[in-house]
């Protein structure tokens, strides 16, 4: 992994109802011309029945009215677990603003609940699920998708399967250990959740080594560089917990905005 310092830096970080909005510029290889500009948000781990979880939802959708961008990636954890919740926050997404594209994957807590269900009416709602599959949008860009490492059955080949070296590529993976399947030296721009940013943050044990030991990952928050491909990983927006309880202490829910540029 390189340093955080070789990778982007926020142009513009702003708190908007109680959630960090972190915006970055992004390079992209081969972005086509009428891609350069465009501005893709990303939104994961929602966690919806866990905590409080539909007033910041609601807050968050408003949020993404405000900041109006031109794509939306969804990263996986819609619900923490129960089949219940499927309908009602695939509800209040459906109120997210319209866009040229929405493309999203599952986590490994949308598989305890009903998986098939959540995507069945995710892709009704508008969000191209990315299940082990890629797609070239019209703006040109191709969106890879795998579903869960953990409790899915994410299959790395059939989501790259037809990529060309002269596309520029977005991989979605709930997990960021994802970015390390990915073929070399590609500069694929990959996009992760599953960590919340260690959720609550103390010195000890920190968020790094409670991510290294409890969800096996070294990718916590940020940005990362794997073997010639960058990876993000969002905080997250909801929390996960004992008895559908949870909270988060210095560490902010995310949204995070990538204004791509050729």
């Amino acid at each position: 992994m390189s340093p955080l310092k070789n990778l982007p830096l926020p142009f513009e970080t702003r708190v908007i109802s109680g959630i960090e909005v972190n915006s970055y510029e992004v390079r992209l290889p081969h972005l086509p011309p009428e891609a350069d500009g465009l501005r893709m948000l990303q939104i994961s781990d929602l966690h919806r029945g866990c905590g409080n979880s539909d007033a910041l939802i609601e807050r968050m959708i408003d949020v993404v009215g405000e900041l109006a961008p031109d794509l939306i990636a969804l990263t996986g954890d819609f619900v923490d677990e129960k089949a219940a919740d499927i309908r009602p926050v695939v509800e209040m997404l459906s109120k997210l603003p319209e866009c040229q594209g929405m493309v999203g994957v599952l986590g490994n807590h949308d598989h305890r609940g009903d998986p098939g269900l959540l995507e069945k009416l995710l892709e009704e709602s508008g969000v191209c699920m990315l299940h082990n599959r890629n797609v070239k949008l019209r703006c040109g860009i191709r969106f890879c998708g795998v579903d869960d490492m953990l409790e899915g059955q994410a299959d790395f080949v059939a989501a790259l399967d037809g990529i060309q070296a002269d596309e520029a590529v977005i991989f979605l993976s709930h997990n960021p250990n994802g970015v390390m399947r990915l073929p070399a030296n590609r500069d694929i721009l990959c996009l992760a959740g599953h960590t919340h940013g260690g959720q609550i943050v103390l010195p000890f044990p920190s968020p790094y080594f409670v991510c290294r030991f409890h969800l096996r990952t070294r990718f916590v928050h940020g940005w990362y560089e794997y073997r010639g491909n960058r990876l993000y990983v969002n905080r997250g927006i909801g929390v996960t917990g004992i008895g559908r309880h949870g909270m988060r202490y210095k560490c902010m829910p995310e949204i995070s905005i990538f204004k791509l540029t050729a």
